[in-house]
């Protein structure tokens, strides 16, 4: 699972955004995959204030994200992370489906458990794999932040 972080550009559908930040930021083609869901709505994050770069215009508070869920046509792909002068990603493994949110930044958590649950219908018709050992603490303590510093953009 490759997560972008792209934005929208001006007349751009969400779709051929998707298809175009996976071929900027990864260098695979439309045609190397094959699109099987996306999240119904957006997900927002809210960046903790030590995180927000005050000396960047626009000033970034926050994301709001849909996410795409994409199956390879080939067991080969060519991964290509330097289409971009500053790439986003360097390599690549293969993990288990709930990984990633143990894995990213703690105030993405919330926003991955919501994406990678909705997602799962997708990606596994027959019900979504089990929940790790970690998922419990991980997971429950993403959706419940105790710290308003990690609350969603309004």
């Amino acid at each position: 699972m490759a997560v972008s972080q792209g934005g929208l550009l001006t007349g751009e559908r969400l779709q051929q955004a998707a298809y175009r930040e996976l071929y900027e930021e990864i260098g695979l083609a439309r045609s190397d995959v094959e699109l099987i869901g996306q999240t119904l709505s957006w997900l927002r994050y809210r960046l903790p204030p030590k995180y927000v770069r005050r000396n960047r215009f626009p000033m970034c508070i926050g994301q709001k994200q849909r996410w795409f869920l994409l199956r390879l046509k080939r067991e080969e792909a060519q991964f290509d992370f330097g289409r971009t002068s500053e790439p986003e990603f360097d390599q690549y493994r293969w993990v288990n489906y709930w990984e990633p949110v143990r894995e990213v930044i703690y105030f993405k958590r919330a926003v991955y458990v919501k994406a990678l649950t909705e997602l799962a219908t997708f990606a596994f018709p027959d019900g979504p794999p089990p929940y790790p050992e970690w998922w419990a603490e991980t997971a429950n303590g993403a959706l419940n932040p105790a710290r308003s510093e990690t609350a969603p953009i309004g």
